[in-house]
């Protein structure tokens, strides 16, 4: 929480143990205001009363205009006047803290008042996790795809990044990211898919109290958690029509408004887009705009799925292995000879999340210091399945499995796999995740459904 504090940090009283502090940030004049809400996001103004050259009174009128939204909480005397309490309170201050007060008191009273702390501003403010698994390949499409995200990460131009699920899109971005001059910022995610129209614009650009059922305080929005850093939107191309006109707005003019504000806000953030669906195509088919994709593809790189860059293989698996071992504390496990082609000739339709899952879940079951074949189960062919005619003596099950893993290997997206099988892309989800489990046959009377 930043609180930005008009008065002097020597006057508040020092922590007995175990507050959680917020970062107080101290302005000291209506130029200091001025600059430090210019400079920041804050959740509570905390002022000392009486304090400095200029009236708290003054400044807490400054603090309003140029921040109406932000809750004020006043120090006071115990004795302090009924009158000039309910002055403060007519001026707009939420919360009162009483002189002589402890550290928790005043934490406990900065909690109940102030705005909620920017969503993910915690994780977004950490050290991102190391993207180098991403940014070194033996593929030389691969390679073209780093060097061009090393050329744009020293620019501030909007990037897209397309690819199927599970081809490390978000690990590239927080690549580009760490390597920019933005990397002390936050780097903030937004998964559009995940929310309704009405919750995502929320997410995205915040709300005031009461712009619609459950709004009971004003909350900040991921653009304003990612001010001076990158904001990641995963998946756009799944971004509600009724949106992308007020993201539009954002790329071209820099500006937002929360929902239920009229009030426009500016933004500094570079913005980041990733997508496994067709977005050219989305426009042709009138679900995506024009103006809004040419917007995201000033830069544009395509990922190639895991399959088309096989010599990788082998290096990631080690590379994750190592990873998971750290995780747990043992040594990583080798892997034998005979699981070099079982990995590097199975399809893998999950990408790098389906690698990684299969070592991990081999790792912890077989707690053994080398790795073999038949620990991963789920990798191995159907019976039969590469060589699976129409007219063979098999059950319908066994020839849908078969069908549905090679049109699943040939497809360069899981929502063209659907397409291609008539079904829809959650049923085929489910159909993976089965078989991915060494589960089979499929129930006949759910082929289609």
């Amino acid at each position: 929480m930043n609180v930005l504090l008009i008065g002097d940090e020597k006057n508040l009283p020092p922590p007995t143990g175990g507050e959680l502090l917020p970062r107080f940030l101290p302005a000291r004049s209506a130029a200091e205001i001025q600059q430090r809400l210019a400079g920041e996001t804050f959740q509570a103004a905390l002022i000392e009363l009486d304090f400095g050259p200029s009236s708290s009174e003054s400044l807490l009128q400054r603090v309003h205009r140029l921040a109406p939204e932000l809750p004020a909480i006043a120090i006071v005397e115990r004795d302090e006047r009924p009158a000039r309490v309910r002055a403060l309170r007519s001026a707009g201050v939420r919360g009162l803290v009483l002189r002589p007060f402890t550290c928790a008191e005043l934490v406990a009273t900065l909690h109940r008042h102030a705005l909620p702390v920017p969503v993910e501003s915690a994780a977004a403010t950490a050290p991102a996790p190391d993207a180098s698994v991403q940014l070194h390949s033996a593929d030389p499409q691969m390679r073209r795809v780093i060097d061009t995200l090393r050329r744009a990460a020293g620019s501030a131009a909007t990037l897209l990044i397309t690819g199927e699920s599970g081809t490390g899109k978000t690990l590239l971005a927080r690549a580009v990211h760490q390597q920019s001059a933005r990397r002390e910022k936050p780097f903030v995610t937004v998964s559009c898919p995940c929310l309704n129209r009405e919750l995502l614009e929320s997410e995205l650009f915040g709300h005031v109290q009461g712009a619609f059922t459950g709004a009971v305080r004003d909350t900040w929005g991921k653009v304003t958690a990612a001010e001076g850093g990158t904001l990641f939107l995963d998946e756009i191309g799944e971004l509600p029509s009724a949106l992308q006109p007020k993201l539009l707005r954002l790329l071209q003019e820099r500006e937002f408004e929360r929902v239920g504000e009229t009030r426009v806000r500016l933004a500094d953030v570079r913005i980041i887009a990733a997508t496994n669906r067709d977005l050219k195509g989305a426009v042709d088919a009138g679900t995506f705009r024009e103006d809004l994709y040419y917007r995201l593809n000033v830069i544009s790189v395509d990922v190639p799925p895991l399959r088309a860059r096989r010599a990788d293989i082998l290096p990631l698996a080690r590379e994750f292995l190592a990873e998971i071992a750290q995780s747990s504390g043992r040594a990583a496990p080798a892997l034998h000879s005979d699981i070099v082609a079982l990995l590097e000739g199975h399809a893998w339709p999950g990408n790098l999340r389906e690698l990684r899952n299969s070592l991990e879940r081999a790792a912890v079951l077989h707690d053994e210091p080398v790795l073999t074949a038949e620990m991963f189960g789920e990798l191995a062919p159907s019976p039969g399945a590469a060589s699976i005619r129409l007219g063979d003596q098999v059950s319908l099950a066994t020839v849908a499995e078969a069908h549905i893993r090679e049109v699943i290997a040939q497809s360069p997206t899981l929502d063209h796999a659907a397409h291609i099988l008539g079904i829809n892309k959650s049923t085929l989800y489910r159909k993976r995740q089965r078989m991915s489990r060494g589960v089979t046959p499929f129930p006949t009377d759910s082929l289609a459904g």
